[in-house]
Order: structure tokens, then sequence, then C-alpha cells
């Protein structure tokens, strides 16, 4: 077991996702039918916009709280990249996935103003220094 709050990683049980932090869940996402069993504080901790649906949801009840995001960039997979790096789980960000982790970091709000070196950031420095400065690698013509 991990130590308290500590997040070693992520297992998935049919439609359900938890974190195996060693504390209950206070929070659940859902996406697509797909059930995220987390903890509040490291996702409001980086994400504008779960803070603002924590706080709309909550309405003075401290207790656990219930998220839909239905149209979210990436579904699933892309949540999983954001949960896990919220979390300080190690995530890759490669060429074929910067794109959805960019678009997703900016939906969820996840920005240098919830947290240093946050994953939009990341995104876009991945994206300038590894995709475009190799572009025609990737086999990309810059001819319009």
């Amino acid at each position: 077991m991990a130590p308290a709050g500590k997040a070693l990683g992520f297992y998935n049980e049919a439609n359900d996702w938890f974190c195996n932090a060693g504390l209950p869940s206070d929070l659940t996402i859902v996406i697509g039918g797909v059930n995220f069993h987390l903890h509040k504080f490291p996702l409001l901790s980086r994400s504008g916009k779960i803070e603002k649906l924590i706080k709309e949801t909550q309405n003075n009840d401290k207790g656990a709280c219930l998220i839909t995001l239905d149209e979210i960039p990436g579904g699933t997979n892309g949540f999983l990249v954001a949960v896990k790096f919220c979390y300080g789980v190690p995530v890759e960000l490669t060429p074929r996935n910067i794109i959805m982790v960019y678009f997703l970091a900016d939906y969820l709000e996840m920005t240098d103003v919830y947290g240093d070196d946050n994953l939009f950031s990341k995104a876009e420095n991945y994206f300038h220094k590894n995709v475009l400065k190799n572009w025609k690698e990737y086999g990309c013509s810059s001819k319009l």
C-alpha cells in the first residue's frame, strides 16, 4: 500500500479507475460512462476547471463530489494522462500524444496559475522544442 496521499499508480476494474494512494476517494469524475475515483486536492491544485466544478458541485457539502465531463479532449485516455500528472506519476509526452495533451491541458485550465511547470506549459514547451524543431523528421512539409 502507498503512503497516505502518495499515488503509486492507477488501476482499473471494469468501468472504474482507482488511485492506489491509500486514502478513500472523495471525488468521482465520470467521462463517457467511465468512473474515475480520485481525490480532490491533487486535481484542484493543478486544474482551474476541476477547482471550479468542485466548488459548483459541493454546495457547502464537504463530502464526496461527483462531476461529469462529457466532452473532454482525449476522452478517458487523455484524462488519465492529466490525472497521473496531477498525482505526480510520470507521464510521457510524445509527438503522437502532444496535441491531445495540449488541448486537454487547455480545457482543464492546467496553467502555471495552478502550479509551476503545469501540464499546459510542459505540453507547449515539448511541442516547440521537440516537434516544431524536428518538423521535417516527422514527415511534415512546410509548403502551403
